[in-house]
């Protein structure tokens, strides 16, 4: 039981790596020349197959500009970043780069999008 709990912490220091590196836009090999490992070894630890040490965490966090308890997913002010997939926040990423006054018209026609997608789909058996 006592492995269990530690292999799922892993697991979800992992995510939270993946979503934080991604946010920054960094690649697995960029995460790892930045900490002096293989982009496999970031695989691991994305994956939580490999345990991080506490100096790793903490050259991690500096890289990715964030708090330790942060990566950690001890600082509950902060968004669970670690569940939103690379296309959202890749998305996010666009819009934001766009002036303010186009990003408001393309979130805005996104949203009727996914209004009209919803809307049809609410009708259909799921399969």
């Amino acid at each position: 039981m006592r492995q269990q709990v530690s292999a799922d912490k892993e697991k979800e220091l992992g995510a939270r790596l993946r979503g934080y590196r991604n946010y920054r836009g960094l690649s697995q090999s960029d995460l790892g020349k930045h900490l002096g490992v293989t982009f496999q070894q970031v695989q691991k630890y994305e994956k939580g197959v490999n345990r991080i040490s506490g100096i790793r965490i903490l050259e991690i966090a500096k890289l990715l500009g964030i708090s330790v308890s942060t990566l950690l997913g001890e600082d509950s002010s902060v968004d669970p970043i670690g569940e939103i997939s690379s296309e959202s926040l890749g998305l996010v990423r666009r819009l934001e780069a766009m002036p303010e006054a186009s990003r408001r018209s393309a979130t805005e026609a996104m949203l009727r999008i996914i209004d009209a997608i919803e809307g049809a789909n609410a009708g259909q058996d799921p399969a």
